[in-house]
């Protein structure tokens, strides 16, 4: 299985010069060590994403969550179960969505 990306609602839009997109990103069940690719395209930008921020993930039961961030030298989506803990590889993401708000042309 692989993540899913859905535009959220009213979310594409310019501020100045720069294009934004706000994406609820579906984790997976098998988190590749290092993090998840995303590329401008996959997002809805053209040529690069100047930054990403991310809210937590949170498991469709509301109950648990997983910090989120971009790693912009390696273009992955980090998960951590901890404040400075990666996910294990290949562990089960899938109960978590994050909203993430991109930026970039």
């Amino acid at each position: 299985m692989a993540i899913s990306i859905a535009k959220a609602v009213r979310a594409d839009h310019v501020e100045g010069n720069k294009r934004v997109r706000v994406r609820d990103i579906t984790l997976d069940n098998s988190y590749p060590t290092g993090g998840y690719t995303i590329n401008p395209s996959d997002v809805g930008l053209r040529t690069r994403i100047d930054t990403a921020d991310c809210e937590l993930a949170i498991a469709a039961a509301g109950a648990t969550s997983r910090a989120v961030s971009y790693n912009y030298s390696t273009g992955k989506l980090q998960v951590y179960t901890t404040a400075s803990t990666e996910a294990a590889n290949a562990s089960d993401q899938s109960a978590f969505t994050v909203r993430v708000r991109f930026v970039g042309a």
